[in-house]
């Protein structure tokens, strides 16, 4: 099973985003994907909770030596979704109720749309995390 688990310690959130191959953001909160059977480390996920109200998702990353077996168990996609989405409910439990996705994030559309983001007049990606978690689409 692909579980989501906060990272609450800087030291792990650094060593988890260089193995994604991702650069560390020391202001940003953090989940890691791994596999509850074997303990793998699947993916990471960075976001950050600003001061104008809005939750930005940075990053949403596998590592790039996912194992045949978690891919063939879980899939690619999967892991990312459970991944990104982890972080976009925190955000809105925390009342952040709108979402942008900034990073790495933006540009990866499939990505971008696959956890509920549309585009943004301005170019960028918005969700709606209110209506996301209530089964309303954003």
């Amino acid at each position: 099973m692909i579980e989501a688990k906060t990272i609450q310690d800087k030291d792990y959130q650094a060593e988890v985003c260089r193995l994604c191959g991702i650069e560390f953001d020391p202001d940003a909160l953090a989940y890691a994907a791994v596999d509850s059977n074997t303990g793998e480390l699947l993916a990471v996920s960075q976001f950050r909770l600003c001061n104008d109200g809005f939750g930005e998702l940075v990053d949403v990353v596998a590592t790039p030596d996912l194992s045949e077996k978690a891919e063939s168990e879980y899939s690619l996609r999967n892991i990312l979704f459970i991944t990104g989405r982890a972080a976009m409910n925190f955000m809105d439990i925390c009342g952040f109720h709108k979402a942008r996705a900034v990073g790495t994030l933006s540009r990866d559309e499939a990505l971008a749309k696959l956890l509920g983001f549309k585009p943004d007049p301005d170019g960028g990606w918005f969700c709606d995390l209110a209506h996301l978690f209530t089964g309303e689409h954003c």
